[in-house]
């Protein structure tokens, strides 16, 4: 008899219908600034109609291959983005085939292990959340993606106030926001910990990176944010679902 399994977590099921809509979506405004019919489309990319038809219309989740041939024949030569979402479509949907295959299509440079965004370097409020945009790319998570996500931690994240926070760049997100954000994104508890470092030296008004020795309020900060950070990364696997050890998140 097989063990049971646990209901799928609403978030979840939510997750998944955003990053597919949201991937579909974005192909099919590639299409259409090609100025491509699906006629058009299927004779660049040597695909059928049908399946480039269903994969920008979330009818169904394409195969990287057919996700390549669709971006090449829309003249997006930048694959690396895309296969950074594709793998997290795919890792949401629990497919088996959630890396990527190197197809013909592939640029050479295409590689799921580049590293996340560097924020040490930041030097301003700005490059900070210049820096933060960066690593949404990175994660292949859309606004929408986020939102949901985020749902399941101890500072939601709205949409809007993602967009204002990373359109505008005056200002410096809160400890639980960026908590959120950057487990959402993917990062483990190393990788986060100089981001919280940058913030709290961007608040002191210190635009260069501090030196190696560290003195106590920088001991005091370094406690603090490990403390938000495992607050919030034992809220995401007690909560489980899409925040939990289904591994949505890191690749």
């Amino acid at each position: 008899m097989a063990a049971p399994t646990l209901p799928e977590d609403e978030n979840a099921r939510r997750l998944k219908t955003v990053l597919l809509e949201d991937f579909a979506q974005d192909l099919g405004q590639l299409r259409k600034a090609a100025g491509l019919s699906y006629t058009q489309l299927a004779a660049h990319a040597f695909q059928s109609k049908t399946s480039l038809y269903n994969a920008d219309h979330g009818k169904t989740f394409p195969t990287w291959e057919v996700t390549a041939a669709y971006l090449t024949a829309c003249g997006e030569d930048d694959h690396q983005p895309w296969k950074r979402r594709w793998a997290r479509v795919a890792v949401a949907l629990g497919r088996r085939d959630r890396r990527p295959h190197r197809s013909r299509h592939a640029n050479s440079a295409d590689t799921l292990d580049r590293p996340p965004p560097d924020p040490n370097q930041a030097t301003t409020v700005a490059h900070f959340i210049d820096s933060m945009s960066e690593l949404r790319s990175w994660s292949g998570m859309t606004y929408r993606a986020i939102a949901v996500a985020s749902e399941c931690l101890p500072r939601r994240i709205p949409t809007s106030t993602l967009s204002d926070l990373l359109t505008h760049r005056v200002r410096l997100p809160d400890e639980p926001l960026l908590a959120s954000f950057l487990i959402v994104c993917g990062l483990n508890h190393d990788d986060q910990q100089p981001w919280f470092t940058t913030a709290h030296r961007l608040r002191l008004g210190t635009s260069e990176p501090p030196a190696t020795h560290h003195d106590g309020n920088q001991q005091w900060w370094t406690r603090r944010r490990i403390a938000i950070a495992a607050l919030a990364t034992a809220a995401a696997v007690a909560l489980g679902g899409i925040c939990g050890a289904q591994g949505w998140m890191p690749f």
